[in-house]
């Protein structure tokens, strides 16, 4: 009787290893993706704090990958300062998107990274997670949306 505790006790911490190695390598999977997955079909810009009040009329969103740039179609919410891309083409890690606001001011986007998903402990895949504006890294919000600040 006196060997069953040390006995579940072994068999507990063992098992808790082996999920901590098991969340480990899901995040590796993710991150080392170069293909950005989206959970949903839109990608939306929310201009908050600094650049609540920019004028969003005339923006443009270009994608740069391997020095091509492509102007990205979007919607403009003025109410709400945010700027929507409806279905987004492929993005990969290296890429950057350049926001240009009318006044010529210029914002980067970039090192565009997966992070991983959970179902409580269930592993449910890769989806977009984080990417870097000014050499801070940010979060991802609700799988589709990009905090400007």
């Amino acid at each position: 009787m006196k060997f069953i505790f040390p006995l579940l006790l072994s068999i507990s911490l063992l098992s808790c290893s082996s999920d901590k190695k098991e969340r480990i390598n899901q995040s590796d999977k993710c991150y080392n993706d170069n293909t950005v997955k989206y959970k949903y079909d839109s990608l939306t810009f929310w201009f908050i704090e600094d650049y609540e009040n920019l004028d969003l009329k005339n923006v443009k969103i270009y994608k740069i990958n391997n020095g091509k740039k492509g102007l990205l179609p979007h919607s403009t919410r003025i109410g709400k300062s945010e700027l929507k891309i409806e279905n987004p083409l492929s993005l990969k890690s290296a890429d950057t998107i350049k926001i240009v606001f009318e006044n010529n001011k210029q914002l980067n986007l970039y090192d565009f990274k997966n992070t991983p998903d959970y179902g409580g402990k269930i592993f449910l895949g890769c989806s977009f997670g984080r990417y870097k504006l000014n050499e801070e890294q940010i979060e991802v919000m609700d799988g589709n949306i990009l905090r400007i600040y």
